[in-house]
């Protein structure tokens, strides 16, 4: 309500979670509250225990890739759709399905949560036309190597970490490699500092 600038986007919605006509028309919801600013971010699932910890099935990759698919076939034909839907998948389907009103501009964008290459083949698109993001973590850290590596959680390295100038080399090797959004996540500690220091010192960088 206070900017007509700012996306709105979430972390990798799993389609194993939330049936797709619903979450199509939910994410249009938001489309035309924030007129177009909505990005929606989708996933197969990975995260075996959540599944099971919330009663959710969790199947075997083919199925999940599948189910994946077909969920991205049920919201983008919704989407364009001029009256009703009708799919069947594998385990999700529509019959006469409406979305009304539409989104703003038509669509909205879809992004994917992916770790290999595979995740190619669901966009039907060629790859040089794609926008590539990074999913990580990030910390503005001194000039000491040590109190970075202490705010950085076990296993989870990816993203932007270190100095100033280290983040800022490590966004230029990004962008070589064709990567022009970073969706970052900061420890809940210092995070007013770190959001402050980072728009400050980073994203001013490439504002102007």
């Amino acid at each position: 309500m206070q900017t007509n600038r700012v996306l709105l986007t979430h972390g990798t919605t799993n389609v194993t979670y939330r049936n797709p006509a619903l979450l199509a028309k939910m994410a249009t919801s938001l489309n035309r509250i924030t007129q177009g600013r909505v990005i929606l971010t989708l996933g197969a699932g990975f995260q075996e225990l959540d599944h099971t910890n919330y009663g959710f099935y969790f199947g075997p990759g083919p199925e999940r890739f599948r189910d994946l698919r077909d969920a991205m076939t049920i919201i983008r034909g919704m989407m364009a759709a001029p009256e009703t839907f009708r799919y069947q998948g594998r385990r999700f389907g529509v019959e006469a399905a409406t979305l009304e009103p539409k989104p703003v501009n038509g669509t909205i964008p879809i992004y994917l949560g992916a770790i290999g290459p595979r995740m190619l083949r669901y966009t039907g698109r060629d790859p040089a036309t794609l926008r590539r993001v990074i999913n990580g973590l990030g910390y503005v850290g001194s000039r000491d190597p040590q109190e970075v590596t202490a705010n950085i959680r076990p296993g989870r390295s990816r993203g932007l970490l270190g100095t100033p100038a280290e983040i800022l080399a490590q966004i230029e090797e990004y962008r070589e490699q064709g990567i022009d959004t970073f969706r970052l996540q900061f420890a809940n500690e210092g995070l007013e500092e770190q959001l402050q220091q980072f728009g400050e010192e980073m994203i001013a960088r490439f504002s102007k």
